[in-house]
């Protein structure tokens, strides 16, 4: 039996009156990673579907954006863990083929 699951192209994580989208998503290329102005995250960690690190970069306390380069990332399904202060936002990211 084959499993699938559909993602929307703008997910959205409330944490603490919070929203973070992704866009494009999927995305072959560039993706950028939006979030309120309101809200601060310190870290951003990427993990491939076998819970390997793939990038990881400190975020400044002023930006409300991460533009992210993924074109020559492996076509497959990312999580990308955003860290604010013990609180973390969970997204997945697909990456596709370079046509």
């Amino acid at each position: 039996m084959i499993h699938i699951e559909l993602i929307s192209s703008v997910e959205q994580s409330p944490i603490n009156g919070t929203h973070v989208t992704i866009q494009p998503n999927p995305s072959s290329n560039d993706v950028c990673i939006q979030w309120l102005k309101n809200t601060q995250f310190d870290h951003l960690s990427v993990y491939a579907m076998d819970k390997k690190e793939v990038f990881t970069d400190a975020i400044l306390p002023m930006d409300d954006h991460y533009k992210l380069d993924i074109s020559n990332w492996i076509t497959g399904v990312y999580i990308i863990k955003l860290r604010n202060k013990g609180q973390v936002v969970v997204k997945k990211l697909i990456k596709t083929s370079t046509f």
